[in-house]
């Protein structure tokens, strides 16, 4: 996970990088609460919280994947820093 410094526009970026790919048409469910790739029963709650509360800021969660990887990019505020 990295945190960078803020860019021009005085947010900061929080970046965090999972080794492997993601299971076909599972980039569209990971944000729905109770939706894991793991098979475990009772998760799937991380990245539908981070994505509700960096809504309710007005920022963003980005995905990217690769054929290696796969990288989760969240915005922030400048008051959360």
């Amino acid at each position: 996970m990295w945190l960078t410094e803020p860019s021009r526009d005085l947010r900061g970026l929080i970046e965090i990088t999972n080794p492997g790919t993601l299971p076909k048409n599972a980039r569209w469910k990971l944000f729905e609460q109770g939706f894991t790739t793991s098979g475990q029963v009772e998760k799937g709650l991380g990245l539908f919280n981070v994505k509700t509360l960096t809504s309710a800021l007005g920022e963003t969660v980005k995905v990217d994947e690769n054929d290696w990887k796969v990288k989760f990019t969240i915005t922030i505020p400048e008051f959360l820093k």
